[in-house]
């Protein structure tokens, strides 16, 4: 799954950008159960809930509030990533879910 990672990749922050800034997305907090959701674009969690607290060792600490720190993941379709992957052959190649979120860095 080359084609997915690094700089020119699907999955690169620059390429993601450039096909679904403007994209709905609903993300969940880190409480368990995911108690909370808001909605935003793709672009605005990427500039706003994605900036690692400083330092980026509060991330890590106990003091970091879950209500607040926000994934995509769950509601999300991305078809276009999705199809992309290719299954490992363990899995068949066609069956199992897949799933696909993003965190930013120190969100567990």
């Amino acid at each position: 799954n080359s084609h997915l990672q690094g700089d020119e990749g699907l999955c690169a922050k620059s390429s993601m950008l450039q096909r679904f800034a403007d994209r709905e997305v609903v993300l969940s907090n880190a409480v368990s159960y995911s108690h909370g959701r808001k909605r935003t674009t793709f672009q605005e969690y990427l500039q706003t809930d994605m900036v690692p607290p400083m330092p980026l060792e509060s991330a890590l600490g106990v003091g970091e509030n879950a209500t607040e720190t926000w994934y995509l993941c769950g509601e999300n379709f991305w078809d276009e990533i999705l199809q992309a992957y290719e299954r490992p052959r363990i899995l068949g190649g066609e069956r199992g879910s897949l799933a696909f979120g993003i965190g930013r860095t120190g969100s567990g």
